[in-house]
């Protein structure tokens, strides 16, 4: 299982409350994109429920080729997530209640398929942020205490 994108901001801006696995549905090229490193980005993308099922926005998977690409092809496309009916509901759920949302963290490959890693979050506030670094410091001067 090894790591294709990761949205490390995600951790910093939201508490994350609950995970989860989805498939993705990708066309060809866009799999090999994401297999031969060629960058995309989780920044900035979200999860929806529409029409029963779940789709991710703004997940940004660049042209493998562009001389071959249809010229029709959108990076930012809006993609099928596909996870089984009891895990969208759960999900459906948690989106309706206020302030959470539904947030990509990673795109990793499980074997042969393109697997997402997702969370159920709450956004930080400016001043948990600022605890959260605050936290990290901490440990990071204990861990030098104790070298010593």
């Amino acid at each position: 299982m090894s790591i294709i994108l990761s949205n490390r901001k995600a951790y910093y801006n939201f508490e994350i409350l609950e995970r989860f696995s989805a498939g993705i549905k990708l066309t060809g090229y866009e799999v090999k994109s994401l297999k031969t490193a060629k960058g995309g980005s989780l920044i900035g993308s979200f999860l929806i429920t529409y029409n029963g099922k779940l789709w991710i926005k703004n997940l940004r998977i660049p042209h493998y080729q562009p001389a071959n690409m249809p010229a029709s092809y959108n990076p930012l496309r809006t993609r099928e997530l596909l996870v089984t009916k009891r895990e969208l509901h759960t999900i459906a759920n948690n989106l309706t209640t206020k302030g959470l949302t539904a947030i990509p963290l990673a795109v990793h490959n499980n074997r042969h398929r393109i697997v997402v890693e997702c969370a159920i979050g709450r956004g930080k506030q400016k001043y948990d942020k600022r605890q959260t670094l605050r936290k990290r410091e901490d440990e990071i001067k204990m861990r030098r205490v104790v070298m010593r």
